[in-house]
């Protein structure tokens, strides 16, 4: 390279860099990425990742927001033609992915993302209509884990992916492998078998599975009375129709105990 970059890593842009080459071959061994495939990166940085991706997939699509580091991919990938670095913070880029140039397009979302994006980038892509077809990211530890709860430790974003596709935890990757290292461990979260699901409204299901948790240490019959003006005593005859106990929480509840709920609460509702 001609230029001189100086490559800190932005912390407003919550810019951790990952480097070690093991790790890396992990992401992507995790993506089972075939030679056809189209990868998204979101945040590709120094490049590292997108090195390692641009290796199996057909196409990789890396989305950067950082002016500087965009220019200096584009410098240090100059001779590669199946990649197309984008210059776009990707809150603004997920509109492409309904109605522009990647609706009805096949990808994979691969990507070592910000810390603080993490759940947006989560349910903006398992909610769109193109969804990926694989998810792999790299994530906090304590974030994977909870997404792959089992019933009875379930979280609203634990319920929320599985609605839409199967889970499962990769291997843990110490912070002190990024520059500058973070406060916390990380751990690789794969999302397969993704899918929308079939005769539920979507917007009405996360309505009353965000009640049910908006109060976790309350019974779930008092987050349904307060947030969907239902009557108690219907509620519990719907709760114990369900064999749920009375006294359940919304924790503790299985995605089919969820969509269950969902049925009884659309049909007492009509």
């Amino acid at each position: 390279m001609d230029k001189k970059y100086t490559l800190k890593p932005n912390k407003a842009l919550g810019q951790n860099f990952l480097s070690d080459k093991r790790v890396l071959c992990d992401i992507v061994n995790s993506a089972e990425i075939g030679e056809n495939d189209t990868v998204v990166e979101i945040g590709p940085g120094r490049g590292d990742l997108t090195e390692e991706l641009i290796k199996s997939a057909k196409k990789v699509i890396a989305i950067e927001k950082d002016r500087d580091l965009v220019e200096f991919l584009k410098e240090k990938f100059s001779d590669l033609k199946n990649l197309n670095i984008i210059e776009a913070d990707i809150r603004d880029q997920l509109l492409n992915f309904e109605v522009g140039i990647w609706k009805d397009k096949k990808y994979k979302l691969v990507a070592n993302i910000p810390y603080y994006l993490s759940s947006f980038i989560l349910r903006r892509f398992l909610e769109i209509e193109n969804k990926p077809q694989r998810i792999v990211l790299l994530l906090q530890k304590e974030l994977t884990e909870r997404i792959c709860a089992e019933p009875g430790k379930m979280s609203l974003v634990s319920v929320m992916v599985n609605f839409y596709g199967s889970p499962k935890m990769g291997s843990i990757v110490k912070r002190e492998k990024f520059d500058p290292p973070p406060k916390v461990d990380s751990r690789i979260l794969i999302v397969e078998k993704i899918k929308t699901p079939k005769n539920i409204n979507e917007k009405i299901f996360f309505r009353i599975l965000r009640i049910g948790f908006s109060q976790k240490r309350k019974k779930l019959i008092n987050n349904f009375h307060n947030g969907l003006r239902i009557d108690k005593d219907i509620l519990l005859k719907a709760i114990k129709e369900l064999k749920l106990k009375e006294t359940v929480r919304a924790q503790e509840l299985s995605l089919t105990d969820w969509k269950d709920l969902y049925q009884k609460i659309s049909e007492i509702t009509r």
